[in-house]
């Protein structure tokens, strides 16, 4: 059994910050969450990030096993512009990220992502 984490948990916490906790604590593999709000999301990363990020995962000994996009896909056609624009720059990432041949994951979603700081239900998550 191999044990993976989805940094979708910890928007808080830097890549560098979760690939270096999750080798520390035993993780085999790593999912990168692109979404609005992380310091992974996919509209503010600069090309060749994905295959950065690649190796400092490869480096701490993780796997990288997909890339979390979540973005709505289930929109008026009038609001499809902005999750289009973050649904294809998903993909660019993780054909940067990908090893050659690998074919590296996309995770779509129905609806939009709640806001940081919220649970998938809109109410506040206490901060620690």
């Amino acid at each position: 059994m191999k044990l993976g984490y989805n940094t979708w948990s910890t928007p808080m916490l830097s890549l560098e910050e979760n690939v270096a906790l999750l080798s520390r604590v035993g993780y085999d593999s790593i999912e990168l969450t692109v979404c609005e709000g992380w310091p992974t999301d996919a509209l503010l990363a600069a090309p060749g990030d994905g295959a950065r990020w690649r190796r400092m995962i490869d480096d701490a000994g993780l796997h990288l096993s997909s890339i979390t996009g979540n973005v709505p896909v289930v929109v008026p056609d009038s609001e499809w512009a902005g999750p289009r624009e973050r649904l294809l720059r998903s993909f660019d990432l993780a054909a940067e990220a990908q090893h050659e041949g690998q074919g590296l994951p996309v995770s779509l979603g129905a609806l939009r992502p709640p806001a940081v700081g919220t649970s998938i239900f809109g109410n506040a998550v206490a901060s620690e």
